[in-house]
């Protein structure tokens, strides 16, 4: 089978996977279709607009939004840089009011799409498996240090796995195309999404989060982004700013 081939058939085949999730909106079922769709969207590279194969999807999908995440539950500032962290590897920007628990996620739609599902799958998983850690006797620092040490590592290790999977999918594509040109999108949508952000919010400042980390745990959180399974991806008010999230 020739490479164009292989291509035209998980084309039409993740296109099949997001006209089923669009059959049954606000399902598990839809979840875990949108879910196998991003994920191969990102192994093969290829839009969502060509999957989905119409003019209005595809106009649409290069559209850059601002879409809004209100998070709530236990370790809050772990679950906001997780969020960030997936949306500048997906070239998105963020801008955050830490604590609101809010998120502005700023970028192409068929990026923000892949962060959406992305951090609903990896959040629960995040915080699941750091609640299951706990200090050693030896050690000087909280329980709960000792878990946001794993989480920090953890999405250290999320973030480099999904930026190197996109530059492996932009190379393979501008290989089979002898171009540039797939690399040359992705910085422009990060470009675009960057000056989104600006525009929208003119007042941000430096994120200075930078919590003490036990180096045991954080080692241990880098292993386990390592192994963690990417494939079911797939108001200004007053003198008050946003903060602009780190890369």
């Amino acid at each position: 089978m020739s490479g164009d081939t292989k291509r035209e058939n998980m084309t039409a085949m993740i296109g099949k996977l997001l006209r089923q999730a669009d059959s049954v909106p606000g399902t598990k079922e839809a979840e875990a279709f949108e879910a196998k769709a991003f994920a191969l969207l990102a192994e093969y590279g290829i839009a969502e607009s060509e999957a989905r194969g119409t003019k209005d999807e595809q106009a649409g999908s290069n559209v850059v939004e601002a879409l809004t995440f209100q998070l709530k539950g236990k370790y809050l500032r772990q679950q906001i840089d997780l969020l960030c962290h997936i949306g500048s590897a997906l070239h998105c920007e963020n801008v955050i009011w830490p604590a609101d628990g809010k998120v502005v996620l700023y970028g192409v739609r068929v990026h923000t799409s892949r962060v959406r599902i992305l951090f609903a799958m990896l959040a629960p998983r995040m915080i699941a498996q750091a609640g299951r850690e706990t200090a050693p006797w030896w050690s000087d620092v909280s329980t709960r240090a000792y878990r946001i040490s794993w989480m920090s590592g953890y999405i250290y290790s999320i973030k480099n796995r999904l930026a190197e999977a996109e530059k492996r999918a932009a190379d393979e594509r501008d290989a089979q195309t002898s171009s540039a040109s797939q690399a040359l999108v992705l910085v422009s949508d990060k470009d675009r999404a960057q000056k989104a952000m600006e525009k929208a919010n003119p007042r941000l400042k430096k994120d200075r989060y930078r919590p003490a980390l036990a180096e045991d745990a954080l080692r241990k959180g880098i292993q386990a982004g390592l192994e963690a399974d990417l494939d079911d991806q797939n108001k200004l008010g007053g003198a008050r700013r946003g903060i602009a999230a780190r890369a």
